[in-house]
């Protein structure tokens, strides 16, 4: 069973006051019990005054050092009653000064440890908060480095696939194209496969430059996006103005590409564009990469693009997970 936390505290005070009050008795049985016992009084009644102070604060330790001279009070009135008024008052006195400056170096201690232990947590939450951001910023790290692996190895993939198509398929129909026209020239039905195959090796053609376009290595970021734009163009039936800054291309070059792949083919699917804008840019100030992609299309609602997933359409979803993994947005 637990027990309430305001319910110990007064418990614990409680239990203070008690001892307190014991050790004043003490100090003044000590007092009626031997003569000239002044200094031992004092001392015995520093502790409690000390131990009020300690947890009640400063009020605490005044309180005791009024209690203390009281006692003494009392003591010279019951039991020394041949000591002079001014005596009297002057015994009293100094008795309370010293019981008043044993609750104020009592309450300065007291101070002194809960600033101690207030810096020692500061100091401790301090280096918990340092710990956590360096974890924070590896865990970040790591996070792009590993979402580079990915898009890294899936453009590999890509490229393997184009490389297979072009050096597999591709090669193949050609030959067949080849074979047709020297085996029957001039003959209506090979005129017509020849038509068939080459609109097959066309079309082998261009999936060959979307999978896999103008290499970066190559021509740049620029000429890699043109590539793609040109391939979105035929598809959607828009026309695509590039503006790509000279200073945007750097080691996320392949997000870049990817991302605006994927842009451009949802507009192509269901924007019903007639004017595409591609925009990457460089902000300095932020240390930060723009890209934008705009169409005169039909849009979208925001909120219908949440559920998209559900639907099957993944485009713009995949784009956000890709930006996100690096730490955009």
């Amino acid at each position: 069973m637990r027990q309430d936390p305001a319910t110990s505290i007064r418990a614990r005070r409680w239990a203070v006051v008690a001892l307190a009050t014991a050790l004043f008795s003490v100090a003044f049985g000590l007092r009626l019990a031997v003569e000239e016992s002044d200094v031992e009084v004092l001392l015995l009644c520093a502790l409690p005054i000390a131990i009020l102070a300690a947890e009640f604060g400063l009020l605490g330790g005044l309180l005791g050092a009024g209690v203390a001279a009281v006692l003494l009070a009392l003591y010279v009135v019951l039991f020394d009653p041949e000591i002079g008024a001014w005596r009297y008052a002057g015994r009293v006195a100094v008795f309370a000064a010293l019981a008043v400056l044993v609750a104020a170096l009592a309450e300065a201690l007291r101070r002194l440890v809960l600033t101690h232990e207030h810096l020692e947590r500061e100091s401790a939450a301090k280096a918990d908060a340092e710990r956590q951001s360096a974890e924070l910023t590896r865990l970040a790290e790591e996070r792009r480095r590993l979402a580079e692996e990915v898009i890294t190895a899936e453009e590999q993939a890509r490229r393997r696939i184009a490389e297979d198509l072009h050096d597999g398929a591709l090669q193949t129909l050609l030959s067949a194209k080849q074979d047709l026209i020297e085996a029957s020239p001039g003959r209506a039905g090979v005129i017509r496969a020849t038509a068939v195959v080459g609109e097959g090796i066309d079309g082998l053609r261009r999936a060959v430059r979307a999978l896999h376009p103008v290499t970066i290595e190559h021509d740049g970021l620029g000429g890699a996006i043109a590539s793609v734009a040109t391939e979105a163009e035929r598809r959607g039936g828009f026309r695509c103005e590039l503006r790509v800054e000279e200073g945007a291309s750097g080691p996320h070059d392949q997000v870049l590409l990817a991302l605006t792949r994927e842009l451009l083919a949802n507009a192509a699917k269901h924007s019903g564009a007639g004017q595409v804008l591609v925009s990457i840019s460089r902000d300095r100030d932020r240390d930060c990469l723009w890209l934008e992609v705009t169409d005169d299309g039909c849009g979208f609602d925001p909120a219908e693009r949440l559920a998209s997933p559900c639907d099957g359409h993944i485009g713009l979803a995949c784009a956000e997970r890709r930006a996100r993994a690096l730490g955009g947005s």
